[in-house]
């Protein structure tokens, strides 16, 4: 199944799709019917479904994890796909883009009611990365589907000037935020910090990452909490 944050009619879930046809594997769309971006795990309660055809479904007005939501738990699909493939998103999700990302959070959902699941992420604008993520999806997708969790979901970015040969584990930075004045994949990169996932995507490497789809704590900040027994009334 596949999803994602910009709309069923995005440029990128419709290239993967076809891609993903193409060479044999069953594919469905469902995914919001309008742009979602940002909406990170927000559920709007939406269940009203609407059809472009047999393997292209839209939720009107849904959020992305509505969409696993009502496609995985409430009967929006008549089957339960073996993997939600969220994406491809125009534009990173990295550093603290992950928090805000529908993209991330349509991933997250599957991965909370049982299926497994990736993020897929293309630099803005840049049709070569576009073309590069398909072709890595396609290529690996039995792979990366091996490598999938039940507790976590897969992470993929693809920068402008990538090959399928450059390929890294990352973990994002979480300190990075977009600026202001500019919110482009471009001047993100711009600012990346040493040894971020920010800094690969610069360097032109696909990063891969494995991000919880569960709210974990600070194992720092457990400890720290350990002598704390009761709060002052």
């Amino acid at each position: 199944m596949l999803t994602n944050d910009d709309g069923y009619r995005s440029q990128g879930i419709r290239k993967l799709f076809d891609s993903l046809k193409k060479t044999g594997h069953q594919a469905v769309i469902f995914a919001p019917e309008n742009e979602q971006s940002s909406s990170s795990r927000r559920l709007s309660g939406s269940s009203e479904i609407g059809k472009e055809c047999d393997d292209i479904f839209y939720l009107k007005g849904g959020t992305p994890a509505d969409t696993s939501l009502v496609a995985l738990a409430r009967g929006g699909l008549d089957f339960f796909p073996d993997l939600v493939i969220s994406g491809i998103n125009n534009g990173f999700n990295a550093s603290l883009d992950l928090v805000y990302s529908g993209t991330a959070a349509a991933a997250a959902e599957a991965v909370s009611l049982g299926c497994r699941a990736m993020a897929v992420s293309a630099q803005s604008g840049s049709v070569s990365a576009l073309t590069l993520a398909v072709s890595f999806i396609t290529g690996n997708l039995e792979r990366l589907y091996s490598l999938c969790g039940d507790d976590y979901f897969i992470s993929i970015n693809v920068p402008d000037g990538a090959s399928l040969e450059r390929c890294r584990v990352s973990s994002p930075s979480g300190r990075c935020h977009r600026g202001p004045e500019d919110f482009s994949d471009q001047a993100l990169l711009s600012r990346a910090p040493s040894g971020s996932d920010l800094e690969l995507l610069r360097s032109g490497f696909i990063t891969i990452s494995a991000i919880s789809a569960f709210p974990s704590v600070s194992i720092e900040g457990q400890k720290i909490l350990e002598d704390f027994h009761e709060c002052d009334s």
